[in-house]
């Protein structure tokens, strides 16, 4: 729909405001930005970077030691041996790794000798970090220390730090844990939690980097291991919340510049997964097959390339045993690979940021905003070109901000922008058929159903008010009204008078005319407008002959009800005008002025001193179709405001209607006569008109010439007489 009328479009951008904002308003009131639509997008794009290779790197020095279901055969027992882990601990420690991690927590004793063994290589190795699993609650709670349990003194002493908070935030909070055996929690170099939280839609995209334990915090068992690594205590972490955690650069610290790790108002960041599962065996180990290499000499400096200097992961991965979950690259996958991830991302600077709901919100006014003022041009094809243009841009921008590492809520901006321009259109679609039924309104009683519609799919053809137009103007008239409506009843007159009009006006319909206004008996057209069209001068004339056409029939029928035959003259001129809806608010009427106007109606009255139907203009006898109507001249005349004289022609039929020859006959010898006149050849002109009066007994335009000869004839014409006659007034 495209609209003209400037309150309408006042009210579609007043629509888009106002759309806009509740857009907005629910956004920010029941936190729409980032939702699973978000999410799951944003996972689709994360796997395409990933597969053309721009995801996260994958560093080496992260390895994983699966325990598989292989293990469990070659242990011939259902539960992990721990003198055997012992083992690969100490193995581990020998082969020089800088930190050990265990996806799993040993919660209750086993065999005292091989507890005994496991603690001993917890101390030996001195880089084991030994998880716990925590209860995390959104809400302020204190810690529940389990009775005879030394975990939360040893947290206390090792482990819970106090960085510097910038700002409020939403941090989680724990409430109680699943942890080791006393004895490994004290022989363990140090802990985290490993508690891992699934988004709304059970997949594992984001991971609680620290969590509060009563006034302190814990961090995640990865972070822990790296900010050992890098020999940053957490007391010097920096969190703002919503934004980051910075591990800063310290002057004791293996840190070359400050890191930023994005997190949300909760402490949540993402899990940036540089692979799939299946794709990272490069970097994996079954458990027992270290022991068996380990154990050939010719192995050791093939294990030194692989392990030394690097960190390893330890996690169950068998059948029925390990934890499970989807990630947004795959389903059924163990969960030791987030752990994993992190670490991956610390060492490589991996990190993802989102774009923040402020800029979201920024960017759906922005774009809404543009296609408000787009809706409100002339043509619709730029709204849509633009809509197009934004939908695929979202996809495309979205796609290299997640290469390069951020995450547009691409649903959010999408959706939202594809709801203001379902608005849009929708408010086009209702006031543009407010305007519409204007238009219908406003034209429909007096334009043809064609122009209606054209006007209505192309309204920026109307313009309200006036413009100025080359049109052609056909006036009509009842000869001797007055007369015949002395002889009728009133009521009878006008019914007869309406069934007149009602032809003339679908003639005038049918020939794309448009009716301007009734005067009376009268009939005022235009051909041209609103709408303009090639050829209008023979709309107008074609208009005018086939009015007298059904006149005839119109007085067939009237004659058999004893009715005085009507007689219609009808003047058409060519030429400009000012056209247009004009009057006040309140009332109004699509009419034509200028001088233009005036000739067609002096012509039309001019029919009864000629003795003629329809006469025109030479204005619209100039643009004719020659080749169609049967037309000729029947004087030269001076019209009042014109410094040139012009003619004035008769069109008596279609050039395909036979004549009859007196008329033909008539026609000749008036068309001779008038030459001759002009050519001061009175006396032969004379005899010509005589002879047309021969034809056509008392007509008016040869007796009107007669007279004009016998007025010059024996006086001594000057060189300005060009025997044109001064027209008349109507």
């Amino acid at each position: 729909m495209r609209l003209k009328n400037k309150k309408l479009l006042r009210s579609v951008l007043i629509a888009n405001v106002i759309f806009t904002f509740i857009i907005v308003f629910l956004i920010t009131v029941f936190d729409l930005n980032w939702n699973v639509i978000d999410y799951k997008l944003n996972d689709l794009l994360y796997k395409w970077n990933l597969d053309s290779g721009n995801g996260p790197k994958l560093s080496k020095q992260v390895v994983y030691l699966n325990i598989t279901d292989e293990t469990y055969n070659k242990l011939e027992y259902y539960s992990l041996d721990r003198k055997f882990l012992g083992d690969v601990n100490k193995t581990l420690s020998d082969l020089g790794v800088n930190g050990i991690m265990y996806d799993l927590v040993f919660r209750l004793p086993s065999d005292p000798e091989k507890d005994a063994a496991f603690t001993e290589s917890l101390i030996y190795a001195d880089n084991i970090y030994l998880p716990a699993g925590l209860r995390l609650n959104p809400e302020k709670i204190g810690f529940n220390e389990k009775e005879g349990s030394n975990y939360y003194k040893i947290l206390k002493e090792r482990n819970l730090g106090f960085p510097k908070e910038l700002n409020e935030g939403s941090p989680l909070y724990a409430s109680e844990a699943v942890t080791q055996l006393n004895q490994f929690n004290e022989a363990a170099y140090s802990t985290g939690h490993i508690t891992t939280i699934a988004d709304q839609d059970g997949i594992y995209r984001h991971y609680p980097l620290i969590v509060k334990v009563d006034e302190g915090f814990l961090p995640t068992v990865s972070f822990e291991m790296f900010l050992d690594y890098v020999e940053v205590p957490i007391d010097s972490l920096i969190v703002e919340w919503g934004e980051a955690i910075t591990i800063p650069k310290l002057k004791d610290s293996f840190v070359e510049k400050e890191i930023k790790i994005p997190i949300d108002e909760s402490g949540m960041t993402f899990i940036p997964y540089p692979a799939t599962w299946k794709d990272l065996r490069e970097n994996s180990v079954e458990i027992h097959k270290l022991l068996e290499f380990y154990s050939e000499e010719s192995n050791f400096d093939e294990l030194l390339e692989k392990f030394e200097g690097n960190f390893v992961v330890i996690g169950d991965v068998a059948a029925g045993i390990s934890d499970l979950g989807q990630t947004p690259l795959e389903t059924d996958v163990p969960l030791v690979i987030i752990h994993a991830t992190l670490l991956n991302s610390y060492l490589t600077n991996s990190f993802y940021s989102y774009i923040s709901t402020t800029t979201t919100l920024f960017w759906i006014i922005l774009l809404a905003a543009v296609g408000g003022f787009l809706s409100i041009l002339h043509t619709n094809k730029f709204l849509y070109i633009y809509s197009l243009f934004v939908v695929t841009a979202i996809i495309l921008f979205s796609y290299l901000l997640v290469g390069s590492k951020f995450f547009l809520p691409i649903g959010t901006i999408g959706m939202s922008y594809l709801a203001s321009f379902a608005s849009m259109v929708a408010f086009l679609q209702v006031f543009g058929s407010r305007e519409q039924a204007y238009i219908r309104d406003a034209f429909s009683k007096y334009v043809p159903k064609s122009i209606v519609e054209e006007l209505i799919q192309n309204p920026d053809t109307l313009k309200l008010g006036g413009e100025e137009k080359y049109i052609s103007i056909l006036f009509s008239d009842i000869k001797s009204f007055t007369s015949i409506s002395e002889e009728l009843e009133p009521k009878h007159l006008v019914s007869i008078l309406n069934e007149y009009l009602t032809e003339m006006t679908q003639v005038i319909l049918e020939q794309r005319g448009t009716v301007d206004k009734f005067i009376g008996d009268g009939i005022m057209a235009e051909f041209g407008a609103p709408l303009e069209y090639p050829n209008h001068e023979d709309a107008a004339v074609s208009a005018g002959l086939l009015m007298q056409f059904r006149l005839r029939q119109l007085n067939e029928r009237l004659h058999k009800q004893g009715i005085p035959q009507f007689l219609t003259r009808i003047g058409i001129n060519s030429g400009p005008v000012v056209i247009g809806n004009m009057g006040s608010n309140q009332v109004f009427d699509y009419t034509a002025m200028g001088d233009s106007i005036n000739l067609a109606s002096r012509l039309e009255g001019a029919n009864k001193k000629y003795d003629s139907d329809l006469m025109i203009s030479e204005n619209t006898y100039k643009n004719l179709s020659k080749d169609k109507f049967r037309v000729r001249q029947l004087d030269y005349v001076c019209v009042k405001g014109k410094v040139q004289p012009v003619k004035i022609y008769e069109v008596y039929t279609f050039i395909d209607e036979r004549i009859k020859d007196e008329l033909k006959y008539y026609l000749e010898h008036y068309q001779k006569g008038l030459e001759l006149f002009f050519g001061r050849q009175f006396g032969e002109s004379r005899n010509e008109f005589e002879s047309a009066l021969k034809f056509k007994l008392n007509d008016a335009a040869s007796l009107m010439f007669l007279n004009r000869i016998e007025k010059v004839s024996g006086k001594k014409l000057d060189d300005s007489w060009n025997g044109a006659v001064t027209f008349f007034d109507k």
